[in-house]
């Protein structure tokens, strides 16, 4: 049976899912698979591509069987900033190394200032140092999108929000005049570029036969899983923000033009495209907090993080006094203030805060670039806990707001650039309008809030200290 429906890859860090939403947002059947990352050596952390391939397949015919309809258009959410070496004939060169691969290689003082924070690029210099063969093999360098819509269509092509870590301009949205020639990576070799909600190409028939999709059906671009989940929760204006906790914490908002080039290391932040034509995000970013609280969870030996959070909210705010730096994945995590009154739930609450401090000191960055936020639209994971809303609300004094896709907000994103690809909706806000709907609305409880302002400069003190010692 054939509906207004959409089908959404959301090809994540771990997890591939497909998801079948009708036209006003609701889920109509999915289906995810768990996708293994390897560590061949310390800082190494990759995929098989053609593992989120086959994932793709099986989670595309499972949504399908489980909606029973076929959907009018599909679309793609994807983590961004991996990369993987292809040749003419899309075959694998190398594994795809993810964005959080810390490799890098030898570079002078002028390339490094040009890529940094280009992680895509970074890896492809990686790639040109260490396996010349492999570079010089290498038709295209492909983010997961990419690689995705060429098995899916025959097209090697990429919007703007991935290719924002390769070589592209992201004030002009085209590929850079000088960065080619910086660091000696020629732009014939990056993918075509395409506007996020354009038709990219039709379902093959060979791809049809791996993954039921019906020959024909027309491919719309998606974007990047921060941009897609930014549409996913209505961020199409000013005055409010997007934060997302998952595997790491993200806070994004709304803008009509880009601050900068990218990267400014002064306010760590980044100037992004955003899905929505016309638009840039200002996006922060606080690595590994989710990460970290799963890998205490299952330290733990627990099964469900519900019984982590009933620990975490037996604790009072400020945990007594214990102060967690979240940077973990960089080697410079650090608990401040642990003695022998804490308890492993002061530890997950101290995890928990460290989250919404962390949005604090984004908002209060953003604050003085002229940036009011009047209330946070919130996703991921991490958003799911009724304490951890609570928490961010209290820390940052801001209402909380989440919506009925709390989880899935990137894939509805994606679900958003496909009605609008496939015509059902006129544009991006009308979709929006349509398929957004806001379930619950969290507001600060002042006795919390005074209390974690009594916490929260020490946090900043010694985050933005070992931020700056590791120059993120």
């Amino acid at each position: 049976m054939k509906k207004e429906c959409f089908a959404v890859i959301d090809a994540g860090t771990t997890m591939v899912k497909a998801i079948i939403f009708d036209r006003h947002g609701n889920i109509l059947g999915s289906k995810s698979i768990e996708c293994r990352l390897s560590t061949p050596a310390p800082g190494f952390i990759e995929q098989n591509p053609n593992d989120i391939w086959k994932a793709v397949t099986e989670t595309v015919k499972g949504a399908m069987k489980s909606s029973g309809t076929t959907p009018a258009g599909l679309s793609i959410s994807n983590q961004r900033a991996t990369v993987m070496p292809l040749d003419e004939s899309g075959n694998v060169l190398y594994p795809a190394i993810t964005w959080m691969d810390t490799r890098v290689p030898p570079m002078s003082a002028e390339v490094n200032k040009k890529v940094s924070q280009r992680t895509s690029l970074i890896k492809i210099l990686w790639l040109k140092e260490t396996h010349p063969d492999i570079f010089r093999k290498t038709y295209k360098f492909a983010t997961v999108d990419a690689f995705l819509y060429h098995r899916l269509t025959g097209v090697l092509g990429s919007d703007y929000s991935n290719a924002a870590y390769t070589l592209l301009d992201v004030k002009k949205l085209r590929w850079s005049d000088n960065l080619p020639d910086v660091c000696g990576v020629p732009v014939e070799k990056m993918v075509d570029l395409y506007p996020s909600g354009s038709i990219i190409g039709e379902i093959t028939p060979g791809a049809s036969s791996e993954s039921g999709l019906p020959s024909g059906t027309p491919v719309i671009v998606g974007a990047g899983d921060q941009q897609c989940s930014s549409l996913g929760v209505g961020l199409t204006r000013k005055k409010i923000a997007k934060v997302t906790t998952g595997t790491g914490t993200f806070v994004d908002v709304c803008m009509d033009a880009p601050l900068f080039e990218l990267y400014e290391p002064m306010t760590k932040m980044f100037t992004l495209p955003h899905a929505l034509r016309g638009k840039w995000l200002l996006e922060a970013l606080l690595p590994g907090t989710g990460a970290l609280y799963r890998w205490f969870r299952d330290l733990l030996g627990m099964s469900e993080y519900s019984m982590l959070d009933e620990e975490a909210s037996r604790i009072p705010p400020g945990s007594h006094g214990l102060i967690l730096i979240p940077l973990f994945s960089f080697a410079h995590g650090a608990i401040h203030g642990l003695d022998f009154s804490h308890s492993r739930g002061h530890i997950a609450r101290a995890i928990m805060e460290s989250n919404g401090y962390g949005i604090r000191v984004f908002l209060e960055l953003m604050s003085g670039l002229g940036i009011k936020v009047e209330e946070l639209m919130v996703d991921g994971g991490g958003a799911k806990s009724g304490i951890w809303r609570q928490m961010q609300a209290d820390i940052t004094g801001l209402p909380v707001i989440s919506t009925a896709t709390v989880e899935h907000t990137s894939a509805l994103g994606a679900a958003i650039l496909a009605g609008c690809g496939t015509g059902v909706y006129r544009s991006v806000e009308e979709a929006v309008g349509a398929m957004v709907r806001v379930k619950e609305r969290v507001e600060p409880i002042k006795v919390n809030r005074e209390e974690y302002a009594k916490h929260y400069p020490k946090f900043r003190e010694k985050f933005l200290k070992a931020a700056s010692e590791l120059r993120i």
